[in-house]
């Protein structure tokens, strides 16, 4: 598949399954205006990554320093809001 045929269907996973996140559309703003380079997952692949994230963290894993772990700090920072 083309580039903008996965980009559609990353779209339209992303328009139909997750809501609007304003602490990760912050954090990718601050990146920007660091000039950190553009190296983000998509939105679809980030969730992905944070699923597998919970899933295996009882386990350790040297490579658990991915994109996905800011997708996991972000979790936890919602739920440490809450209570």
């Amino acid at each position: 598949m083309s580039k903008k045929t996965w980009a559609a269907v990353d779209d339209y996973i992303v328009d139909a399954l997750f809501e609007a996140d304003p602490a990760l559309d912050a954090v990718l703003a601050a990146n920007h205006d660091q000039g950190l380079p553009a190296i983000d997952v998509s939105p679809a692949q980030g969730k992905l990554l944070s699923i597998l994230a919970r899933m295996k963290r009882g386990k350790k894993n040297p490579r658990d320093r991915h994109a996905g772990r800011l997708f996991d700090d972000l979790d936890d920072a919602r739920i440490a809001c809450r209570r």
